[in-house]
């Protein structure tokens, strides 16, 4: 049901009595600067890659069952990747549960050698490889683009300079799984490996910074905003041989949004 002008001016005043003036401001701001509808991305391509409602899983859903796929912000994507410091061509972009494949789209705007997305929903995998056919842009530079049905936990990550995105798509059994599976290829066949893991809950953050801890990833950088759309944190995996991960250009930015 579409929100009435009167109801959204009810929320504000209430917003107002409980928090105050600048907590109001605060928020309305954020709401204006980082508002996007949530077909405003499909409308402009032809494509679906809008929100599935539903929950996530720490184990492989049942044939049928609907998994949670919220779509990445593209401005907030597209400002990591912008900012990541390093020659694309060098590198692979690796969406894990990109459900209907909104980042791996935003991502071919940029020069990788290969962009793959892994998601284990057949219906929404099978949505993400209609959207790599329709979606058409003048922006895009890597159209090597392919989507996997399957586990993430059964993917091998090849052997090369990687960039993971994560948009919280697990909860904690299977994060600590991953992150054990990328020490694990680091430490296989030594090559750079990043890690941007958006969207962070506070659970969830709490959750990452453990398995950075425990998983050898240094944190390169952490942004928070007003909402957990726009908060995210990059890291990149340390050598086998403990010692501190190459720094990329973005740890020399001012920290923050």
């Amino acid at each position: 049901m579409k929100t009435t002008t009167r109801e959204k001016l009810g929320r504000v005043r209430s917003h107002y009595r409980m928090f105050g003036f600048w907590d109001t401001i605060r928020h309305g701001l954020v709401h204006l600067l980082l508002r996007t509808r949530d077909d405003e991305f499909d409308r402009e391509y032809g494509t679906d890659t809008g929100t599935v409602q539903s929950m996530r899983y720490d184990e492989q859903p049942k044939p049928g069952q609907i998994v949670q796929s919220i779509p990445t912000h593209p401005k907030v994507l597209r400002y990591i990747l912008r900012n990541l410091g390093i020659d694309y061509r060098e590198f692979i972009f690796i969406d894990f549960g990109c459900g209907k494949g909104r980042a791996i789209l935003c991502a071919s705007d940029f020069p990788f050698a290969r962009i793959i997305g892994v998601e284990w929903s057949k219906n929404l995998s099978a949505i993400a490889k209609r959207n790599l056919q329709i979606y058409s842009s003048s922006r895009q530079k890597c159209t090597k683009l392919e989507v996997h049905c399957m586990n993430v936990l059964d993917y091998e990550f090849p052997a090369s300079n990687t960039v993971l995105y994560m948009y919280n798509p697990f909860g904690p059994k299977i994060t600590r799984q991953v992150f054990e599976n990328v020490q694990r290829s680091v430490f296989a066949a030594p090559h750079r490996f990043l890690v941007v893991y958006s969207g962070l809950w506070t659970w969830e953050n709490t959750v990452v910074m453990e398995c950075f801890d425990r998983f050898g990833i240094d944190v390169v950088r952490k942004c928070r905003t007003l909402n957990s759309r726009g908060s995210w944190v990059l890291g990149e995996a340390r050598s086998p041989t403990g010692a501190p991960a190459k720094a990329t250009a973005i740890s020399q930015n001012r920290r923050g949004g």
